[in-house]
């Protein structure tokens, strides 16, 4: 659902240094964003969130939970299905819906 490569996204899920940031706007002069340029459609949905989410909601759940509702309630139940599964790290999630 959140990538073509089911392989990759396995790895990088499991992979030792999953934690560490490699890119950071605004910590450094230096910083260059990496930039994706995608076809956007209206009613797609975009999530951002933190490994304190990702990590314990799979990507199905992420999905499901959020193309229902409104945007709110969709974030609102992200937020608390983390929590259900007692996640042990930071917690933030967005939804967006291109219109």
């Amino acid at each position: 659902m959140f990538g073509a490569d089911g392989a990759r996204d396995a790895a990088a899920r499991a992979h030792p240094m999953r934690h560490v940031l490699t890119h950071i706007i605004g910590s450094r002069d230096d910083g260059e964003p990496e930039l994706v340029s995608i076809s956007l459609q209206s009613r797609d949905v975009f999530v951002l969130t933190t490994d304190g989410l990702h990590t314990v909601v799979g990507d199905d759940a992420i999905g499901r939970l959020a193309a229902s509702g409104s945007l709110q309630l969709a974030d609102r139940r992200l937020v608390d299905e983390a929590l259900t599964r007692r996640t042990t790290d930071n917690l933030t999630g967005v939804v967006v819906r291109v219109e």
